[in-house]
């Protein structure tokens, strides 16, 4: 948001009409649009300079800030995308996962093998939610542990009612 000869010292940020203002010293010392597409600004002008006593100049961006600026350059709803795709990205279920046909019992079967049966149970309702409401992966499988573990809760509590209260051992 401004040069690195102001790294360490006060800055206040002002937003106003349809821009972020930058004073040090009771002046302007930056000024950059708001309300703008872009999420990340890189104005290698902030780089350049000689170092003072005070602060030392910064590297040259290199690799890595040609890597930034391709990034800022790029459409930001192209870069959300690009995210999601990456690998470990947090992408919905959509394209090919819903156009399949899937067959839940070939998945329900080990559920029911593992002793998940509550969650083997609730499969179909789970899986037509997250195709509906574009979930991710993981949280489908948050809710099906989530299933199963709600449904023992509740048995074990229905149990320990049942069971007459023991009287204590006497030594």
């Amino acid at each position: 948001m401004v040069r690195f000869a102001w790294i360490g010292r006060p800055v206040e940020v002002r937003a106003v009409a349809g821009r972020a203002q930058s004073l040090a010293d009771h002046r302007v010392i930056a000024v950059h649009s708001r309300h703008t597409p872009e999420r990340i600004l890189i104005d290698p002008a902030h780089h350049d300079g000689p170092s003072m006593d005070t602060v030392t100049s910064p590297p040259p961006l290199g690799r890595m800030g040609r890597k930034l600026e391709t990034i800022a350059a790029s459409r930001p709803e192209q870069r959300a995308l690009d995210l999601c795709a990456a690998p470990g990205g947090d992408a919905p279920i959509t394209s090919k996962a819903t156009t399949e046909t899937v067959d839940l019992d070939a998945t329900r079967q080990p559920l029911g093998l593992l002793g998940l049966v509550h969650a083997a149970e609730q499969l179909d309702t789970l899986i037509s939610a997250t195709v509906k409401h574009d979930t991710t992966p993981h949280r489908l499988v948050d809710q099906l542990l989530d299933a199963e573990l709600d449904r023992r809760e509740e048995h074990r509590l229905q149990t320990s009612l049942r069971l007459p209260a023991r009287s204590p051992a006497r030594t």
